[in-house]
């Protein structure tokens, strides 16, 4: 690796070479076999090494760690199994020269996939399961394979912590080889450290500035190996079983559908509280908020393989109020407990919450987390008091303020049309206080309207949920009926009656039909729907015989069912006696 990058400095103790397999100008320098100089010759050593230790501009998981480097590969990435093997023997045997506690390897000796454990296998998978045994933890990518029927050399050994990689979104990636004999998962796609040289970037990575971007389980098995180093830093007897079991239990739990597995993702906070307690809280969380409520969430973890009784937990929400749990809790060995708490805060301000929890032998770990509240108000209940009223509607909405007083809010109504009304004075609150706000408006259309509603002061906006105008009727002056008359009369029974009709409206207007009554009795409608453009007329002919001599009265009417309600009914008819 390139120890004199910024973010690595001070960082390495010691360096190794072994290039039996390949010597040359391109492994070991000088072309030596074996050299004390294990300077990186791709930047893959340097980028991982970065995710343990590095702690500069970038902070690698273990940032106070120290690094003893070996170096097996060529610069072309070729690793030979006997380089590989005396690499994992040197370590051990300078276990107790440089404190060598935890070894990371993100090789793989062939490319050849193991299904069970290959603790047949001599080389490195015997120096792998001596380093185990020495007491030094051993993290191993699985390899980039993408198998899901097994894993890679020496990852398989039983000794190794064998390591896949997540994304992300915490989804276990493609590449990743796996199977049931695979120990964890941990971050390892698009993965920022150290990079090896400002001019050279390595092959299928990324790199900007001092930043190199890389992905694979290579860059999964260093963050195992740095949460390890947390872990012995915090209980320096944790042995590499203790570390393994620990870090398996305490994962959080990732499905993979293609093998129908359950894996453990590994989390650093679980782990290193898990290496310190018997009781451990963990995942403290605002479960929901409301303003000045808030549903708090905690787990409470039993890390002993044994029941423990009489548990009980407090918290503290940081306004001189806290509650102790009461109610006596029971778990099973590596059990847990899901724990809500409510709790609504007077005013506004941070407020630092902790929780602990503790049985009669052990005091768990706090947890901490910061709630801040802020001055707030809402507006709600956006309603229609009047669905029915023709055109017109009127709507309806609060303002609530929760906290200390509030000046100068102003609302705004938009009512789907295009259309908006606006507070024409500022409202002052003060704290627990509301103010009910009606607002009218009239439709000149027929549709279904998204009304919202919005209230704003100085620093924030707050916003309605959408209520629906759905308008069946409209008010309107568009249509006129008149001139109703005799146009020609044959004998005493035979007429022909004329009238007009008229769109009075600047806009058009369609599916008009009329209506001709006589007497109350008889109807004659129109064949046809109508439609006129605006301030258009039409010339309406209706022929009619009496069914015998006498007087008669006769209506003619235009929108007879008052499809179209108009501010002024009357001018849609007109009757005349004959």
């Amino acid at each position: 690796m390139n120890s004199s990058i910024p973010s690595l400095v001070g960082k390495v103790i010691a360096q190794k070479c072994f290039c039996y397999g390949n010597s040359g100008e391109e492994c070991c320098p000088n072309g030596d076999t074996e050299d004390d100089n294990a300077m990186d010759g791709t930047g893959h050593g340097t980028h991982v090494a970065g995710i343990v230790s590095a702690n500069g501009t970038i902070k690698g998981v273990a940032p106070n760690s120290k690094i003893i480097v070996v170096r097996v590969i060529d610069s072309d990435g070729n690793v030979w199994s006997d380089d590989f093997a005396k690499g994992i023997e040197w370590c051990t045997l300078k276990k107790d020269d440089y404190n060598i506690s935890i070894i990371s390897t993100s090789l793989n000796a062939n490319d050849e996939i193991y299904n069970n454990t290959c603790d047949s296998v001599e080389g490195e998978v015997t120096k792998v399961n001596n380093a185990y045994n020495d007491g030094i933890f051993v993290s191993v990518s699985s390899g980039n394979n993408g198998s899901l029927n097994g894993i890679r050399r020496p990852a398989c050994a039983s000794g190794a912590m064998s390591v896949g990689a997540t994304d992300k979104s915490d989804l276990i990636t493609s590449y990743s080889n796996r199977n049931s004999l695979l120990n964890i998962f941990a971050p390892g796609d698009s993965i920022s450290s150290t990079r090896w040289s400002i001019d050279t970037c390595h092959y299928g990575c990324t790199c900007l500035g001092e930043y190199m971007i890389c992905s694979g389980t290579s860059m999964a098995a260093p963050h195992v190996a740095g949460v390890a180093a947390l872990m012995k830093q915090a209980n320096n007897s944790l042995t590499p079983f203790d570390i393994r079991s620990i870090m398996m239990r305490t994962g959080v739990s990732v499905y993979d559908p293609l093998s129908k597995l359950t894996f453990p993702r590994i989390d650093a906070y679980r782990s290193v509280m898990s290496s310190i307690h018997d009781v451990v809280v963990w995942d403290t969380d605002i479960f929901r908020s409301d303003s000045k409520y808030n549903l708090f969430s905690f787990t409470v973890f039993n890390n002993l393989n044994e029941t423990m009784n009489n548990f009980n937990w407090n918290i503290s929400f940081g306004d001189n109020e806290s509650i102790i749990n009461t109610q006596t809790i029971n778990l099973d060995g590596f059990e847990d407990v899901w724990v809500f708490v409510e709790h609504e805060y007077d005013n506004i301000g941070d407020y630092t919450v902790n929780v602990s929890s503790n049985n009669s032998f052990d005091i768990s770990n706090w947890q901490s987390l910061l709630v801040q509240v802020n001055k707030d108000f809402s507006i709600s209940n956006l309603s229609i008091l009047c669905d029915s009223c023709l055109g017109s509607r009127v709507f309806n909405f609060n303002i609530t303020n929760y906290y200390t007083p509030i000046n100068n809010i102003s609302w705004t109504t938009t009512f789907g049309d295009s259309d908006s009304a606006t507070s024409s004075e500022n409202i002052n609150l003060n704290q627990s206080e509301s103010i009910f706000i009606y607002v009218e408006h009239e439709y000149n259309a027929i549709g279904n309207y998204t009304v919202n509603a919005s209230a704003t002061d100085r620093d924030l906006t707050r916003q309605s949920s959408n209520t629906i105008a759905n308008i069946t009727q409209v008010l309107s002056n568009n249509v006129k009926l008149f001139n109703l008359s005799i146009m020609n009369s044959t004998g005493n029974t035979y007429r022909v009656f004329s009238f007009l009709i008229e769109n009075n409206n600047t806009n058009n207007q369609s599916n008009i039909y009329w209506q001709f009554n006589v007497s109350g009795q008889t109807l004659i409608n129109s064949t046809k729907m109508i439609n006129l453009t605006a301030i258009e007329k039409i010339f309406i002919i209706a022929e009619y015989e009496y069914p015998s001599a006498g007087s008669y009265t006769i209506t003619a009417k235009t929108d007879p069912d008052n499809i179209i309600q108009e501010y002024n009914e009357t001018d849609n008819e007109q009757t005349i006696n004959d």
